[in-house]
């Protein structure tokens, strides 16, 4: 929340947060980690509306410790969601924001993106329904992570498709890897990556081997799926 999202006005909040017990305190991170993923590194909002909301839960929590509900700052930021970053919203700009380039910060969100959408795979495949719960048996720590082009983002000559090209940057085109199962060969063709895919540890990339071809049809059906994912995963 704080090193990767840069979201450094939380700490008022955070050091607060310690006051209401342990469980509660993993509850408010988890809530604020999707709200600002989605409010401000992807929709853009402006941060100043947060710090009345934000003041004021952290005296309550101060206040009240343990009997505090966090129902009450979750309807604070679902009010805000709705106003300033809402589903049209955040849905148009993932796929502007999340493309892949040499900028180091945005990299980094797009494996956050990734590595969050895995962590609440199971949740989203059982129901999607109530709050967001991530799979605690693997805690990811996205610097030890790589992103993976599908199609190469440098393809050998004899291997370039100019339908792909222009699009190998996209979020549909990209997969998060451990760094201990990255042995997809980066110039490599679909069949072989495919076969380094089938054995990653991750499982929405793992699925990418379930592909027959990867064609410009496939890197769209696979965006929209972690699109429709991020909607289900990011709900405030």
């Amino acid at each position: 929340l704080v090193n990767v999202l840069r979201h450094e006005a939380s700490h008022p909040l955070l050091l607060s947060a310690v006051r209401i017990g342990e469980k509660k305190f993993i509850e408010v991170v988890r809530l604020l980690e999707r709200f600002v993923f989605r409010y401000i590194t992807i929709v853009g909002a402006h941060p100043n509306p947060l710090y009345k909301p934000y003041y004021a839960h952290a005296k309550l929590m101060r206040d009240k410790g343990n009997s505090y509900q966090i129902r009450l700052l979750n309807a604070d930021l679902s009010e805000l969601t709705k106003d300033r970053a809402a589903d049209e919203a955040f849905k148009a700009n993932l796929s502007t924001k999340l493309v892949y380039s040499d900028n180091t910060q945005r990299n980094r969100d797009i494996r956050h993106f990734l590595s969050t959408l895995e962590s609440h795979r199971r949740w989203f495949e059982r129901s999607a329904k109530k709050v967001p719960v991530p799979d605690t048996m693997t805690v990811f720590d996205i610097t030890a992570t790589t992103l993976e082009h599908v199609y190469p983002q440098t393809a050998n000559p004899s291997d370039i498709d100019t339908a792909m090209e222009p699009k190998k940057n996209n979020l549909g085109n990209l997969a998060i890897m451990a760094q201990s199962d990255n042995g997809a060969a980066r110039n490599s063709t679909f069949a072989t990556k495919k076969i380094e895919f089938s054995k990653s540890s991750v499982n929405l990339t793992k699925r990418l081997a379930d592909f027959n071809s990867w064609t410009p049809k496939e890197l769209a059906k696979r965006e929209k799926e972690l699109i429709d994912m991020a909607i289900a995963v990011f709900k405030i």
